[in-house]
């Protein structure tokens, strides 16, 4: 992933409604911020390419310990195994406190744990954090 794109996703994780090339034309640059002040979406077709991309590799499922698992809800648990509260997972992963909360109960629920000590110890088990 470039630098251009951590930008994009950075933007859009912080709330962002477009995302701006600076080779922009004048004219396409004003009527692109009218639009987004009206409540509209504005991202170029490359940018819109890049966040299905992205949020496919994401969010397709990963074969390794539960096939059931995204990327996301791994790296989660993964954080969480290495002992991390929500807030310092949300701030690693650059998501807010909320969305880490989600895939916690997502994790435990559909590896049918009970709690985050029981996550944690599944990821060791299963060979999805690093020792030592």
């Amino acid at each position: 992933m470039s630098e251009e794109d951590d930008n994009l996703f950075a933007a859009i994780r912080g709330g962002a409604r477009g995302y701006l090339l600076k080779n922009m034309q004048p004219k396409k640059l004003v009527a692109t911020i009218k639009s987004v002040y009206l409540g509209e979406s504005a991202l170029s077709r490359s940018m819109t390419m890049r966040v299905m991309e992205e949020f496919a590799r994401t969010e397709a499922p990963v074969h390794k310990g539960d096939p059931t698992l995204t990327r996301r809800e791994l790296d989660v648990l993964r954080e969480l195994a290495a002992g991390f509260s929500n807030s310092e997972i949300a701030s690693h992963l650059v998501v807010s406190e909320n969305t880490v909360k989600y895939h916690v109960h997502s994790i435990l629920d559909k590896l049918g744990l009970s709690d985050r000590k029981e996550a944690a110890e599944y990821a060791r088990k299963h060979g999805l954090v690093r020792q030592g």
